[in-house]
């Protein structure tokens, strides 16, 4: 319960993060902290509850009780929980190193002027 909350607190403090990083450096600021928010939220909920449901129909085709994941797999659910929390810090730490780059300045290409023309008087 208070990994939990501290991974949505973690994903609370890389959004906003990195809204005002996207925004000082030019970027999307809204566009970008969504990017980050749903990152973290899906790595930090609905991937884990995928890989729970894979484990759960796993234990259940093996013949275990399908009501007691929490209470077979013990401590590998926590460590699951930090591997996910981890990995979501990974990933919103990539897309908070992206915002902070500085966007290349296209500069508008103006022609060269032309060649000078020498002109001749003709006698």
């Amino acid at each position: 319960m208070i990994i939990d909350l501290l991974g949505i607190i973690v994903i609370i403090i890389f959004t906003i993060y990195v809204f005002k990083t996207a925004n000082e450096n030019g970027r999307h600021g809204v566009g970008w902290a969504a990017a980050c928010l749903f990152t973290g939220l899906f790595l930090q909920w609905v991937l884990l509850m995928i890989v729970l449901v894979v484990i759960g129909v796993a234990m259940v085709l093996v013949g275990s009780q399908p009501g007691g994941i929490a209470e077979t797999l013990g401590w590998w659910l926590l460590g699951l929980r930090v591997a996910f929390i981890a990995l979501s810090v990974a990933a919103m730490f990539q897309i908070l190193k992206k915002v902070s780059e500085l966007p290349e300045e296209n500069e508008e290409f103006v022609e060269p002027p032309p060649p000078p023309t020498f002109e001749r008087e003709v006698s």
